[in-house]
């Protein structure tokens, strides 16, 4: 292919299989866009990508499919056996090099226009454009646009979700998205880790602590007690929260708010708050605006005044333990620098409980802080370029018709802070258990084998669309055959649109990952970096998660 104003052609299939990637090369005449491509092999060679083992689908005609090839056209004529039977494809995006993502081909197309398989070539000048080989589909390098944060891309963070059952394979595939965005210019990634999975660094082919290390992060297993907040608002709602108010005294969840607001409308900051001396000092001149009745506010004072019986209902213990969370303390993160601490290349496994109200209020305030301070970053020109992964998204943002304080945070930033370089990648079960307001701003999903009970089908219908879903249901089970399967829908890849079905291999481990992406142009380490390997990296199937 000679010079770099010349497109690489992806043809895209709209049924059981995805594109092919092709170079242009001079030839013969094509068909106009949106039309057939009917592939003489004399003339091309087209691969397509055909999931069913056998060859047949009843669903390849609804899709627009007009005929097959069976035969391979050799120079002599003769007619060589493909093994499998080779689809026509739909002329619908290629892929520019000049401009690094897919765009409309010309309508119609010049005349001796031919394309053909891309070969290494082709491939390292994708990857010079921002593209990373995630793992093998169908024997072929398997592309995804691993350049979402840089400024010389998009300009745009992409919201990706990856779903399906126990066993599917989806960790992993997240770990492997995760590195390639951190070798592409990544910045930060936060990690909501509430099973301890990413925390314990225990996901084959990924260990992030050595990934860290050869890229030049820092990674760090986190608790909520490694921040110092600085909200006297939140502090209140952590007490009201861990029962020190009712334990105090206050009977009802009324009263309890209402010595919340009493306590706030006297504008008590830190400092009268956050020792216990402090504390009853400021909650007693509080009292008279809680209880107009003095015998209620003397059965609050009793408690107060005697330290044994705080201590025995472990009232102090409690205090100490949530008021702790506001101290300065050398080596904490203040969540006032959230988004500055975190894009100093930091990799943050936070571990937290969902079903502590108080981890996810105290969560919830984390990513407040967070879309705060990179929408503010945005409106000077400083884009984020950071990534917050939600392991178990369907505990951690569970769909609620009220959402609590975190799904509610979450809902926001998907909406807001794409503009503002911050991506998310949500990792769950269950698509219909995870908030339908938080999936409906994903960009791109992959979606795994086992999500075909309960509300999940009528979910995926809504993503994928009818036709997509029937496309899903003949997907083969984890393992088949040694492979891992994922439909995937979105625009991370050129060789996926629509309701394409992606059955993928991803690379053994990061370091045959590296390698084989450095060979294709991806970036070097800034400090370290992994062994050499020789040669093209053996693809192995993905190991379940």
């Amino acid at each position: 292919m000679s010079g770099t104003s010349r497109p690489v052609a992806v043809l895209w299939g709209r049924s059981t299989f995805t594109g092919a990637v092709l170079k242009h090369v001079a030839g013969a005449t094509f068909p106009p866009l949106g039309s057939m491509l009917y592939a003489r092999w004399a003339d091309v060679e087209v691969l397509a990508r055909v999931v069913s083992a056998v060859g047949e689908n009843p669903y390849l005609f609804a899709y627009g499919v007009q005929e097959k090839l069976a035969h391979r056209a050799a120079e002599d004529g003769a007619g060589l056996p493909l093994g499998r039977d080779i689809f026509t494809l739909e002329v619908r995006y290629c892929y520019c090099l000049r401009g690094g993502h897919p765009e409309r081909l010309p309508q119609p197309l010049p005349s001796g226009t031919l394309f053909y398989r891309a070969d290494r070539a082709t491939l390292a000048r994708m990857g010079r454009a921002g593209w990373w080989v995630l793992g093998e589909y169908d024997g072929v390098p398997e592309p995804v646009l691993a350049r979402p944060f840089d400024a010389r891309g998009f300009g745009e963070a992409v919201h990706v979700g990856v779903f399906g059952r126990s066993g599917s394979g989806k960790t992993v595939l997240s770990a492997a998205l995760v590195f390639a965005l951190m070798v592409r210019g990544l910045r930060g990634v936060l990690v909501l880790d509430p099973q301890g999975e990413w925390s314990a660094d225990r996901i084959r082919g990924y260990p992030f602590e050595r990934v860290c290390a050869a890229l030049g992060w820092h990674r760090r297993t986190l608790t909520l007690r490694d921040f110092q907040f600085d909200d006297p608002a939140l502090l209140l709602d952590v007490l009201r929260l861990r029962g020190v108010l009712r334990d105090l005294g206050f009977k009802t969840a009324e009263k309890e708010e209402a010595a919340v607001r009493a306590l706030a409308g006297m504008g008590a900051g830190l400092s009268s708050l956050e020792s216990w001396e402090a504390f009853v000092t400021t909650l007693r001149r509080a009292l008279r605006h809680i209880y107009a009745d003095p015998d209620r506010r003397a059965e609050i004072e009793d408690v107060l005044c005697r330290p044994g019986l705080v201590t025995l209902r472990g009232i102090r213990q409690a205090f100490e333990e949530v008021a702790g969370l506001f101290r300065k303390t050398p080596g904490r993160i203040a969540v006032s620098e959230f988004l500055s601490s975190l894009a100093r290349s930091e990799f943050w496994t936070l571990r937290l409980d969902p079903a502590r109200p108080e981890d996810v209020l105290l969560a919830a305030h984390l990513l407040a802080a967070l879309r705060t301070q990179a929408l503010a970053a945005w409106a000077r020109g400083e884009p984020a370029n950071v990534l917050v992964v939600i392991d178990e998204a369907h505990w951690v943002v569970p769909q609620e018709t009220q959402p609590g304080p975190l799904g509610d945070v979450v809902r926001r930033a998907v909406r807001e802070l794409r503009k503002a370089g911050v991506g998310f990648l949500l990792i769950s079960q269950s698509v219909a258990d995870t908030d339908k307001e938080v999936v409906r701003n994903l960009a791109h999903f992959f979606i795994g084998p086992g999500l075909g009970l309960g509300s999940d089908p009528e979910a995926l219908r809504a993503i994928l669309g009818g036709d997509g879903l029937a496309v899903y249901e003949t997907l083969p089970p984890p393992g088949f055959q040694g492979q891992w399967p994922f439909i995937s829908t979105g625009r991370l890849s050129p060789t996926m649109g629509g309701a394409s079905a992606a059955v993928i291999s991803v690379l053994a481990d990061w370091e045959q990952a590296w390698a084989f992406n450095r060979s294709n142009g991806a970036g070097e380490p800034r400090r370290a970096r992994p062994r050499d390997l020789e040669g093209l990296p053996r693809l192995v199937p993905l190991e379940s998660a």
